[in-house]
């Protein structure tokens, strides 16, 4: 903080040694002041940032912050007002992140071409709702997401790794070439989403899930449209398809290391076209007019349901339904009914409510799939971590599930309608595995 000194103590008829005094005293306790002022509060400010002008994004960003920061290995990490904890998780995330972007692309820190005078990444880590011109973006040499204080963000802990590892392959690429070059928007931020796992709707998997984006957003190349912030929901996983063809050992075969000397070409005076066609053995137009024809070649028209633990849940729940079921009915047929007698059948009536209570039971259980919502987190490659979890914790929900329905024949077979309560009761265990789902993904 800068101290105005006061002229007018100068200007009047005091004796020196006085004016010294009063001086000494007024310089320490603005100093005082100015030290209490910008010590760290760990909860985090709400009011709005000064705009000190310190970090060499801050003047090409415009982001305002602090002034505070904390030093990690390779980042300067600001903020507006997070916490001073907030700050150091954002630096480990990053600092973590980091390590594995450059040990993917096979990439030694004697590469790296940062801007003059600037030795590390400069990391704003924003915690201001109203700060929303972007929720991640990266450039030359700066890196600015929202804390981890965030109050406005509730995503997990796992997705801020992804959406932070798409903004470094950014801020990677632009220190290969020290910001030199053209590259086309589909490949960088392909190349982004690859090696973050999907920071949108996860990857294509199939012609299905093909199919569905372009019968919704139209039969648009990839390589050949613009960019538009309205559509990143079809472009983002499209072009993360047509770089990952390019990496696919059943498609191009390309490689990592082709990418960084890809990247490295162009920032050495080479067109991307030329580079590409260098670097991935295919020609830019060819690939662009070739490109439904290689992904129709390449993609399996189906995505076999048992990968997916909701549709091996809502397979393995049928196939409980008909083996607790048939034997129910034999059960039943070979019980007494008022009589207490052998080999009386029950009527049809009770059998077309049993039939009616199992679909009942089933229709509860896929709402309650569809209500547990696991399935962008399951096509995601950037949650795939947490996937084990979910399997044992959806498994879990099927085992619960068919306890519910093996209770339920019972009463069934007994004519009781206590039978019925197996639809709340699912229903119940429907929201207890979409919280423990949703902690799968969390950490």
């Amino acid at each position: 903080m800068r101290t105005r000194r006061t002229r007018d103590g100068a200007r009047r008829s005091c004796g020196r040694m006085t004016f010294k005094f009063v001086l000494a005293g007024v310089v320490l306790l603005f100093g005082t002041a100015a030290a209490c002022g910008s010590s760290t509060d760990d909860t985090g400010s709400d009011a709005p940032a000064s705009g000190a002008d310190q970090g060499s994004w801050y003047d090409r960003a415009n982001w305002p912050h602090d002034g505070d920061r904390i030093e990690t290995a390779n980042f300067v990490v600001y903020s507006d007002s997070a916490a001073i904890d907030a700050r150091r998780e954002v630096g480990t995330v990053a600092e973590e992140v980091w390590a594995e972007v450059l040990d993917e692309f096979s990439v030694e820190p004697e590469m790296l071409k940062f801007p003059e005078g600037q030795a590390k990444i400069d990391l704003l880590a924003y915690r201001d709702p109203n700060l929303r011109d972007c929720t991640a973006c990266a450039d030359y040499g700066y890196l600015v997401i929202y804390s981890l204080d965030h109050p406005d963000q509730t995503t997990w802990t796992r997705y801020y790794r992804a959406a932070m590892k798409h903004e470094l392959v950014h801020v990677l690429h632009n220190l290969l070439t020290g910001n030199q070059g053209r590259f086309d928007t589909w490949f960088i931020e392909g190349l982004a989403e690859t090696q973050s796992g999907g920071t949108t709707d996860g990857a294509i998997r199939s012609l299905d899930q093909l199919e569905d984006l372009t019968s919704t957003y139209g039969r648009t190349n990839p390589i050949a449209v613009d960019f538009s912030e309205d559509r990143i929901g079809f472009l983002y996983p499209m072009y993360q398809l047509a770089v990952e063809y390019l990496l696919d050992d059943d498609g191009l075969g390309r490689s990592l290391d082709d990418m960084r000397n890809l990247i490295i070409d162009v920032g050495e005076g080479s067109t991307f076209a030329a580079a590409f066609e260098n670097r991935m053995g295919i020609g830019l137009d060819d690939y662009e007019t070739r490109f439904f024809g290689l992904m129709d070649d390449h993609l399996p028209q189906h995505r076999n349901p048992l990968f997916s633990p909701a549709w091996f849940a809502i397979l393995s729940l049928v196939v409980a339904a008909l083996v607790l079921g048939v034997p129910a009915l034999v059960y039943r047929r070979t019980s007494t009914t008022e009589t207490n007698e052998p080999g009386r059948s029950a009527s049809i009536g009770f059998h077309g409510e049993m039939i009616l209570s199992s679909a009942m039971l089933l229709a509860v259980f896929l709402i309650g799939l569809f209500v547990i919502g696991t399935e962008y987190q399951l096509n995601n490659a950037a949650f795939a971590s947490g996937r084990p979890r979910a399997y044992w914790t959806l498994a879990a929900f099927l085992a619960v599930s068919i306890g519910f329905m093996s209770w339920a024949v019972r009463r069934w077979a007994h004519r009781s309608r206590l039978a019925f309560l197996v639809a709340p009761l699912v229903l119940v265990a429907t929201v207890v595995t979409r919280l423990g789902v949703l902690a799968s993904f969390s950490t």
